[in-house]
């Protein structure tokens, strides 16, 4: 399964700015792709996919539970 977009920088300047400004870096990637993006917070760890779109959340967190639980457990 294809993750969305998100910053391309390196994890580690992902995690300083995460770090150092956590809102102004989530403003900035949901500004620039979308209400749902990926960041990568550490080299050997799995992306996080966020999500800032309530109705999107609402319609991941109740629907398709078996396509979730597989792209988690492929991704680990």
């Amino acid at each position: 399964m294809k993750l969305p977009k998100g910053p391309q920088t390196p994890a580690v300047l992902q995690i300083v700015r995460w770090i150092t400004n956590p809102m102004s870096f989530m403003e900035a990637c949901a500004t620039r792709y979308g209400k749902i993006f990926t960041i990568r917070l550490e080299k050997d760890s799995p992306p996080l996919v966020i999500v800032s779109n309530p109705q999107a959340l609402q319609h991941i967190l109740t629907t398709n539970t078996v396509v979730r639980t597989s792209v988690l457990t492929t991704n680990l």
